[in-house]
């Protein structure tokens, strides 16, 4: 019996010791930091480190085994340790966070208020965007989501990009971007596609990618072929925490070899942090000899105090998305987030490319800096450049070889996709991949979320009086709504117009007036859909407009309450 005791005991004391997990935390100089706070991911364990840097958790209900260690400290870098088992030497090093250009920017927004945003009218720099529909097995198709195209790579006289694949009638999908694979398609001109197939599937159960694989993104090093996409493991991560994987390739054909472990992971905190609920958009930049992945961070309260919807956005926003990068010297990792994080003030999707000896980037929607083109002489320090107009949407940017003589030698054309409520299922819609071209200075497009002024005269109990901007589109037009936009013309003369309406009803109508004078009206043709812009509706006449600076107002008008939506329009010389 005495034997059978001590054995017990021995038992119960290995149980214990086997739960402890404890370590020191250091600055970057090798000094302890006191007052970190650490905790045990998705548990309430934690505790905060003492005068010398050191901490200790020991659970005692549960048996955690490998978890997820995560360390705060204001002013300094997150970290966190995935996997980790129970361990007495666990050594971490904090990095003093530095704000980014954008940060301080934001910081001004904050404290002078948001008319203090100056996105410059910069010749050399603005840029605008036509859309057209491609050809072949990429033409559109409701019967299919294809979404989040990568950049359009040339390799021998082919072009290939891959992109999200879906049956869009799955009704088991809760997401456009959920259950999707990762899908191919090569061209010989960049307009008629051939869809090769799978490239990327889903991981088996248990793996990081097991529900689904999307929004990629491609680059080439050394004649090896990385693709970096998102992963969902589950239904939670379709919408919060999910990651980044990669795979590679030696031929762009495939095939391709998945690696075992995410390349990066949101900031696993509770506290308020751009990047906690999830990375998007990964897209890997060859710059200074080391490896940049650009990523679209995505920000949740988790029950942190006086945390409103998206994280306290500015500006009177409702959503606000930043940008982080994370660095690494191998192509495969591993990737470090930069302490400059985050980089940018808004983003929704990562458009990125070489210029000079500096990143350039677009900027969508989701944030203050809205259409605007900015440079980074570092990488990491953007500044607002210029205007961009009719931005594409998740756009795959041509690589050609980069010309340093102009910013826009990156995106000269390349590949975006359009959303559709006219067909699939849970209201989750469909998606087709479209091309968009940089257009020559004369030409004008205006998106319809960029009007200066709005008002109207019918309450319809969402958007009272006037339009409503989603970014680049205007909704919820009612009769008699009106917007105005300010515009800039090269040289007089006479101008067609183009207006991306999408209406299901009858009658409707738009209007058109330069400096308060009538000089268009037109049919808007019922085409039974409120989102699709694909067909413009044309001036009924070429409209004359003096050089200069014009002030342009678009009314709505017809026999219901509500009339259309908006995209936006083209103004360019009638004789092009």
């Amino acid at each position: 019996m005495k034997t059978k005791l001590i054995y017990l005991f021995v038992i119960v004391v290995l149980a214990g010791c086997g739960q402890k997990y404890s370590g020191v935390v250091t600055n970057s100089e090798g000094k302890a930091l006191s007052g970190v706070k650490v905790t045990i991911n998705g548990t309430n364990y934690g505790t905060n480190t003492d005068e010398s840097g050191k901490w200790s958790i020991e659970p005692q209900d549960s048996e955690l085994g490998v978890i997820t260690l995560v360390f705060f400290k204001s002013g300094y870098m997150h970290e966190q340790i995935v996997k980790q088992k129970p361990s007495g030497g666990i050594k971490t090093e904090l990095r003093m966070h530095i704000n980014s250009a954008a940060t301080e920017r934001e910081l001004g927004y904050v404290e002078h208020g948001c008319g203090s945003v100056n996105i410059p009218d910069n010749a050399d720099w603005n840029v605008s965007f036509l859309h057209s529909n491609l050809k072949g097995d990429l033409a559109p198709d409701k019967k299919y989501t294809r979404r989040d195209p990568s950049a359009v790579i040339k390799v021998d006289s082919l072009y290939y990009m891959w992109y999200s694949f879906s049956l869009s009638d799955d009704t088991m999908k809760i997401a456009p971007w959920d259950l999707n694979d990762i899908y191919y398609a090569i061209s010989v001109d960049g307009v008629t596609w051939t869809e090769k197939g799978a490239a990327v599937m889903r991981g088996a159960e248990g793996e990081f990618d097991f529900r689904s694989v999307f929004t990629t993104e491609i680059f080439v090093h050394e004649g090896k072929y990385y693709l970096v996409y998102q992963a969902a493991d589950n239904k939670v991560g379709i919408f919060d925490r999910n990651t980044v994987g990669m795979a590679y390739a030696t031929s762009p054909n495939g095939p391709w070899t998945k690696l075992k472990e995410p390349v990066l992971r949101p900031t696993y905190t509770n506290e308020i942090y751009f990047d906690n609920n999830a990375v998007h958009d990964p897209c890997v930049v060859v710059y200074n000899n080391k490896f940049y992945l650009y990523y679209k961070g995505e920000c949740n309260c988790f029950g942190a105090e006086n945390c409103q919807s998206w994280c306290n956005p500015i500006c009177g926003l409702s959503k606000q998305v930043r940008w982080g990068v994370a660095i690494a010297d191998n192509p495969t990792g591993p990737y470090i987030k930069s302490e400059y994080n985050p980089i940018t003030n808004t983003g929704h999707e990562i458009m990125v490319w070489p210029y000079k000896n500096g990143i350039a980037i677009l900027q969508h929607q989701d944030g203050p800096e809205a259409r605007s083109i900015q440079f980074a002489a570092d990488g990491l320090n953007f500044q607002i450049m210029g205007m961009v107009n009719n931005i594409p949407e998740a756009a795959g940017l041509y690589r050609a070889p980069v010309s340093d003589n102009n910013p826009h030698a990156g995106i000269e054309w390349g590949v975006g996709h359009v959303l559709r409520w006219d067909g699939g299922v849970n209201q989750n819609g469909w998606m087709y991949i479209n091309r968009f071209d940089k257009v020559d200075a004369s030409t004008l497009i205006i998106d319809a979320g960029a009007f200066v002024k709005t008002g109207g005269t019918f309450n319809d109990g969402l958007v009272p009086f006037g339009f409503n901007s989603t970014g680049a589109v205007a909704s919820h037009v009612n009769t008699q709504d009106w917007a105005e936009y300010n515009v800039n013309i090269a040289e007089s003369g006479e101008y067609s117009v183009e207006y991306y309406i999408s209406t299901p009803l009858d009658n409707a109508e738009v209007s058109m007036y330069v400096n308060n004078k009538l000089v268009d009206k037109c049919t808007v043709k019922n085409n039974g859909d409120w989102g699709n812009f694909s067909e413009p509706v044309f001036s009924n006449n070429p409209v004359y407009f003096e050089k200069g600076e014009q002030m342009l107002k678009i009314v709505a008008s017809g026999t219901s309450e509500w009339q259309w939506n908006f995209k936006g329009m083209i103004i360019k010389k009638a004789d092009l």
